[in-house]
């Protein structure tokens, strides 16, 4: 039956050329606008929108000209352009700059054991951050005051899923807030963290 009706469909595409080329360009047409819509609203969409403020929030990217060809796209934004957009346009009321802690965003750490031992880390994406980072973005903190958790540069926020990945399954994450890490990097000499809240 299925055979039958193939061989319809064939007959009556032979016999009708031109409308069947025109009923296929259409069809490949209207295919093609709804997959160009669809990942369009899908990437429109694809911000993370549970932050509060999310309407009034926009990201700031870089672009790295060499002899008038682009070399580099980020948005890693220097804390100087933040000062600078915001004088000059005063409807910039905040702004927040984050630039990762390595070239790739990883960095290695170490916690002190029980028997005095190091126990050595590795993060991926770890990034600077101002205190202004956590009045702009919604960040639901399980442990820790959002008001002086980022107020020195020496404070960590760590995720909920980093303090299980480091600590393993923890009740109360009040207990993890003053514990220090040591950063250790090739680049940078070693320097001592304290665990300020968990999100």
């Amino acid at each position: 039956m299925v055979r039958s009706f193939l061989l319809i469909s064939y007959r009556n595409l032979i016999a009708n050329k031109g409308a069947s080329l025109l009923n296929l360009l259409c069809l490949a047409l209207a295919m093609g606008t709804c997959l160009f819509i669809f990942n369009y609203v899908y990437h429109e969409l694809s911000y993370e929108a549970f932050h509060e403020k999310s309407a009034q929030l926009y990201r700031v990217e870089s672009e790295t000209l060499i002899n008038r060809d682009l070399t580099e796209k980020s948005a890693y934004t220097p804390p100087e352009l933040v000062l600078k957009l915001q004088q000059d346009y005063p409807e910039i009321t905040q702004g927040t700059p984050l630039f990762p802690y390595s070239e790739n965003g990883n960095a290695f750490y170490s916690m002190p054991r029980t028997d005095g031992s190091l126990r050595p880390l590795f993060m991926e994406q770890v990034y600077f951050a101002q205190p202004s980072f956590l009045e702009l973005f919604s960040l639901n903190l399980l442990a820790g005051d959002a008001e002086t958790a980022l107020a020195q540069g020496n404070h960590l926020l760590i995720s909920e899923s980093t303090a299980q990945d480091i600590f393993g399954k923890v009740p109360d994450y009040d207990k993890l807030v003053g514990r220090e890490m040591t950063a250790t990097n090739l680049d940078l000499k070693e320097q001592v963290y304290s665990i300020t809240g968990v999100y």
